[in-house]
């Protein structure tokens, strides 16, 4: 899942170039307007995706909107106070009916009742989200290769005036990627409900959205491979140390710390580093 939101997330940062930090905050509501729907109204699970997806698309409207004044920092503080804002609201909210520390449960889900605490249930869930994974990478692949893509990744922000003369809409470009991320990340928190039957405050929280910042940045922003495998990587250490209690954090840290001074797109362009060096020392002898 968190490989699948990373995916998305990267779309946003690397093609598009936006620094918005609502992407966790954009899969939250995803999943708590299908968790509290299958609870109240008895969506059925394979809906819940389509209804997450279309919550997610009309938050990214919402939030896309202030893009085209504000960049850089000043939209990244801005997106990460809407995400706060989020986590208070259904931290409060009383409409929602949520239980202690704002959460929902009880809502449908793919993984059958008598299958759900059982090694099946467990193989089941791992499998629907690599497919989920699958179709992330497939909708970046899709959305960073092609004309939109290419058009966004040869004109960056400086050079908008240069796009604009050649017919390129630069505006409508960033916009169109964040509003397919958007929505690409309303499913991910569909599948987050159908896959847990609930939605927790952790979709909103700081310390959750610079975990997967971590994995980003340790992987490699701007790489789809980068993203999968920082996400492997930081994971590993924060379910297989856990005992290590914050020191675990720490180390997260400190690898993030070593990947952003010695390695020039995270620890996936390390072969490539590798290689040029290899090269210039066959060049030098």
């Amino acid at each position: 899942i968190y490989a699948s939101i990373n995916l998305m997330w990267i779309l946003v940062m690397g093609t598009a170039g936006i620094l918005s930090l609502a992407s966790l905050a954009i899969t939250g509501i995803g999943a708590y307007t299908a968790c509290w729907l299958s609870i109240h109204e008895g969506l059925p699970w394979p809906f819940m995706f389509v209804v997450a997806g279309i919550a997610g698309l009309i938050v990214g409207v919402i939030v896309s909107i202030p893009a085209r004044r504000l960049d850089g920092m000043y939209y990244a503080l801005l997106t990460l106070g809407i995400s706060e804002i989020c986590r208070a609201y259904a931290l409060q909210a009383r409409w929602l009916h949520a239980q202690s520390q704002g959460s929902i449960s009880g809502g449908g889900g793919f993984i059958p009742d008598d299958l759900r605490f059982t090694v099946t249930g467990q193989r089941i869930g791992y499998a629907s989200a690599f497919l989920l994974m699958l179709l992330a990478l497939f909708v970046y692949r899709r959305v960073n290769g092609q004309r939109l893509g290419l058009l966004l990744r040869a004109s960056h922000r400086d050079d908008e005036a240069a796009a604009e003369s050649m017919g390129i809409d630069y505006q409508r470009a960033r916009l169109q990627v964040f509003l397919i991320s958007s929505a690409g990340l309303g499913v991910v928190g569909g599948f987050y409900a159908a896959y847990y039957r609930s939605a927790s405050l952790s979709l909103f929280s700081v310390d959750q959205l610079l975990l997967l910042l971590a994995m980003i940045v340790i992987g490699g922003i701007g790489r789809a491979e980068g993203a999968v495998l920082g996400t492997l990587v930081v994971t590993v250490i924060d379910q297989y140390f856990v005992d290590s209690g914050a020191k675990r954090i720490l180390f997260v840290a400190v690898l993030m710390l070593v990947m952003v001074l010695f390695t020039r797109g995270g620890a996936f362009g390390l072969r490539d580093q590798w290689r040029e060096l290899r090269e210039r020392r066959r060049s030098q002898h």
